[in-house]
């Protein structure tokens, strides 16, 4: 058996075996943990929908080369802020492919703040909430490597992905962001960048709810049959079918 090597990190309050933070098991934090540190089961009808819309624009096909973070925030299912942040990626290196994508270039970013020093406008506006992000598996994935990688302390939030939401209220066909829009009359504003993503995330997400009958978090779940994405300090959960 290899010699195993734990170190704590009292500044970070984290643990790492072998150089890797150490990570808790999925099955930690239960579902009964969900709805009592989110308020899963308050009723949309009293301002239970509300939740911040994330969406990350990568620099490179890695994924902790983050280029743009956008945020909307959503009070009683309606969106009240809209926020984005250029990022200064390592090394401030792009792939070809990415920039066709959304557009941002080198010389966007040359004189953008970190990923760190972002993080900590970011951190506030997710923090105990309930995040959505469409395609989440992409954008959790992002935040995930993002943070570890940099050995930043993972957030309290649950997450769900739109895109899920929108096979269950929309049948048929793709339910991409851009389709999606079309579909239900949210102006989609520029196609990958962050801000407008985000924005177009949430408004999408909350037309979907109503659409699929969903009275609450706890409700949606039941009615999409899947159990929400979860980060914790030294715990990460993906959103999964039940």
């Amino acid at each position: 058996m290899s010699k195993i090597d734990v170190v704590i990190d009292e500044n970070r309050r984290e643990t790492f075996v072998n150089g890797k933070p150490f990570m808790l098991p999925e099955d930690t934090l239960d579902n009964a943990n969900d709805v009592a540190t989110f308020g899963l089961d308050r009723p949309f009808a009293t301002g239970g929908l509300t939740f911040t819309a994330i969406d990350f624009e990568t620099a490179t096909r890695e994924p902790d080369s983050v280029c743009e973070i956008g945020i909307a925030i959503v009070d009683d299912g309606v969106v009240t802020d809209c926020r984005s942040w250029l990022v200064r990626p390592i090394d401030n290196r792009y792939e070809w492919f990415n920039t066709r994508v959304h557009g941002i270039r080198p010389e966007d970013t040359a004189d953008s703040p970190t990923f760190e020093a972002v993080w900590q406008e970011v951190l506030p506006l997710l923090q105990g909430r309930v995040v959505v992000a469409h395609n989440a598996a992409f954008d959790m994935g992002v935040l995930r490597e993002t943070l570890t990688l940099r050995h930043i302390e993972f957030p309290e939030l649950a997450y769900f992905c739109s895109c899920r939401v929108a096979k269950k209220a929309v049948r048929g066909g793709s339910h991409s962001l851009e389709r999606m829009c079309s579909l239900l009359g949210v102006d989609p504003g520029r196609h990958h960048r962050a801000d407008d993503d985000a924005r177009a995330c949430a408004e999408v997400f909350v037309k979907c709810v109503g659409l699929c009958g969903a009275t609450s978090f706890s409700s949606l779940q039941r009615l999409t049959k899947t159990r929400c994405g979860r980060f914790a300090p030294a715990y990460f959960r993906p959103q999964r079918k039940t």
